[in-house]
């Protein structure tokens, strides 16, 4: 198992794996073509923020990406498991890996806007909910979480 910054020539699989992800949760066809268009990664993304990939074997099974919301504070933007994967473990191994490279960095806050169904792995890990904010479709709510480090 390894994490490694994550290249253009990743996009593909990375974004099959988002997709996957999602719908795991069971999310309708309709709920789906709302969220898709601003989840799938495209090379832009890939300079706009930090995106790391977790293999075995040169097979993906994790996604994740952080960027810089201001001076000491850091938004964990992705977050995406396969499901085959989910509930062994990775998924604990990826968030120890941001913490240690934000504690590496001296940030002193993350940030995360979850969906509702991943909160209580965020809280699992020592986030605490701090707010909810609005989300598609409209009357959808996400929980904002912090994690000081």
């Amino acid at each position: 198992m390894e994490i490694v910054l994550a290249k253009s020539t990743d996009l593909t699989e990375m974004n099959k794996i988002i997709e996957l992800a999602k719908r795991h949760w069971d999310y309708s066809d309709e709920l789906m073509d709302i969220w898709l268009p601003d989840l799938l990664l495209n090379p832009e993304n890939l300079i706009e923020r930090t995106f790391w990939i977790m293999k075995e074997n040169d097979e993906i099974l994790g996604v994740f990406s952080l960027s810089s919301i201001s001076d000491g504070i850091f938004e964990l933007e992705d977050f995406w498991l396969l499901p085959s994967v989910m509930g062994k473990g990775l998924g604990r191994k990826m968030f120890q890996f941001v913490i240690n490279y934000l504690k590496s960095n001296k940030v002193e806050k993350l940030v995360i806007v979850s969906d509702p169904n991943a909160e209580g792995f965020y809280q699992q890990m020592g986030a605490t909910r701090v707010k909810l904010v609005g989300s598609k479709p409209e009357g959808r709510m996400l929980p904002v979480m912090d994690l000081l480090l």
